[in-house]
Formats: structure tokens, C-alpha cells, sequence
């Protein structure tokens, strides 16, 4: 039997839905504390078939007055596809960041972080970071995965202020082992 510094799991298996790597972390986690992980991901994460829309919003950076990634996939797809294209984000433009770990993604990539969720690590609390924030009659632009949740789209759309949205990642929900 493995030996443990912290067992407070021990005895329990856990399962991790959440892709790679996102689950490996939390996989690592669970196993340090004692407990038996079950990291089955329900979605993986690909990029998508043309980069051809996210190209096209990168090269565009310089219209927008904010970014939003929501999600440090998000994050490292954008960083890294805008190293390969030799560009990066304009200083005038704002970066919004759902969540600790998509603004470090941002930040090991030396891409700053002006807004970023702390209470609600999800679309709804960057709407709300986002609201005292005055974007009237500006561009923002919203790098996420392909089929991705409208909170924040229909939130931006009734304040006017939605000009464009990057879906950029393909989820793909994986078949349950049977």
C-alpha cells in the first residue's frame, strides 16, 4: 500500500470527468491525499479543423478594446497561436480571464491580465467582473471552445457591446465505456 503524507481521502475513489490535462492535476491530488482516482474525461478537447477563424480575430486584436478567454484551454490556444503567427495582443487592449488558472496560462505566456474572476470561476462571475466595467460603443471579442455556453455572449450583445466571438476549440463528448 502506497505510503501518504495526507490521508484525508483515503478509502474514497473519486471519479474526474475533466479532460486532459485539466484532471491530471486534480487526478495527482486525489492520490497524494490518500484516495483512488477515476479520471474518465466526458469531453477531450481538440483544436479545431482550420485555424482559419481564429486567425482571421488575431489578426483583428488591434479593434478590440477587450478579450475575454474563458477557460485556460482558451488561454493556451490563443497564446500559442499567437507566438506561431509572430503577433501579440496590443497594449490598448483589455484581457479578461475566467478563473486563477487561465490568467497563470496567460501570464507564463507574459500576456497581462486587467480583469479576472475570484468569487465565481465561471461565466457568470466574469459578468460580473465585467460590469462596472465602461465598454459602450467598443469592440469585444470572446476566444472560447465551439458550442460554448451564451451567458456571457448574451450579456455583452444586451449591453451593445459584443463584435466578435471565436469559437476555436472542438469538443468532442467521448462514448462511455460499457
Amino acid at each position: 500500500m502506497k505510503e501518504v503524507s495526507n490521508a484525508r481521502l483515503f478509502g474514497l475513489r473519486v471519479l474526474v470527468p475533466r479532460p486532459h490535462p485539466q484532471g491530471d492535476e486534480l487526478t495527482a491530488r486525489i492520490l497524494d491525499s490518500g484516495g483512488e482516482a477515476d479520471h474518465s474525461p466526458v469531453i477531450e478537447i481538440n483544436p479545431p479543423d482550420s485555424f482559419d477563424e481564429l486567425d482571421h480575430c488575431l489578426s483583428r486584436l488591434d479593434c478590440f478594446s477587450l478579450v475575454v478567454m474563458v477557460s485556460a484551454s482558451a488561454a493556451a490556444a490563443v497564446a500559442n497561436r499567437l507566438d506561431q503567427l509572430g503577433i501579440g495582443i496590443p497594449a490598448a487592449t483589455m484581457v479578461a480571464a475566467i478563473g486563477p488558472k487561465t490568467s497563470r496560462c496567460l501570464g507564463e505566456k507574459g500576456i497581462r491580465v486587467n480583469f479576472e474572476t475570484s468569487s465565481r470561476i465561471d461565466t457568470e462571475g466574469i459578468v460580473q467582473v465585467l460590469e462596472p466595467v465602461e465598454l459602450d460603443g467598443r469592440n469585444v471579442c470572446i476566444f472560447r471552445a465551439q458550442d460554448g455556453r451564451e451567458e456571457l455572449k448574451a450579456s455583452l450583445e444586451s449591453r451593445g457591446q459584443l463584435r466578435g466571438i471565436c469559437d476555436m476549440l472542438y469538443q468532442e463528448c467521448n462514448q462511455p465505456a460499457v
